[in-house]
């Protein structure tokens, strides 16, 4: 077994990166002098990547090996270690969703969003080290903001985040 502070891993210098994205916008209500007071929206965002770990070369003390067989010479009794690895701090999935009103006469807009992250990769398993993920997050954000000023150059606002 190797010991974690032995191995040097080297940057994948190939990648594969699949995903899907679909956005839809909607104004909602009415038009008042040409500008529409409330939109919503929502994004989802799919992604599959994936690293072939037979090609990444790492050394363990003076000898080379594939982070695929790093992998292997640490794996506990029973544990099926496969050729593939997700990149580092890619999410698998993203999904936001936005509900905003703007009212120009008053120089006031309001913003409240919804966004949730899939687990992902954080920090990758050296030696007998495992890899870590970070754990979904939902985050619901409100943001106030008015312009002031006799021109309404200047803008003041204020927000508000809440992570779960």
């Amino acid at each position: 077994m190797a010991a974690p502070n032995e191995v040097q891993p080297i940057n994948a210098s190939q990648a594969d990166v699949y995903g899907l994205e679909l956005e839809m916008r909607k104004a909602l209500g009415f038009k008042s002098k040409g500008h529409i007071n409330f939109v919503a929206g929502a994004n989802f965002t799919y992604v599959i990547s994936r690293i072939d770990m037979n090609n990444v070369k790492t050394t363990v003390g003076e000898i080379e090996y594939t982070e695929k067989e790093v992998r292997q010479l640490n794996a506990r009794e029973g544990e099926v270690i496969s050729d593939y690895r997700p990149m580092s701090g890619q999410s698998p999935y993203i999904i936001n969703g936005f509900l905003t009103f703007k009212n120009d006469s008053l120089g006031l807009t309001v913003n409240a969003s919804y966004n949730v992250q899939g687990k992902k990769l954080a920090v990758i398993g050296v030696g007998a080290l495992p890899d870590v993920y970070e754990q979904p997050f939902h985050s619901l954000n409100l943001k106030v903001s008015k312009s002031v000023g006799a021109s309404k150059n200047w803008k003041a606002s204020i927000s508000a985040k809440i992570f779960y």
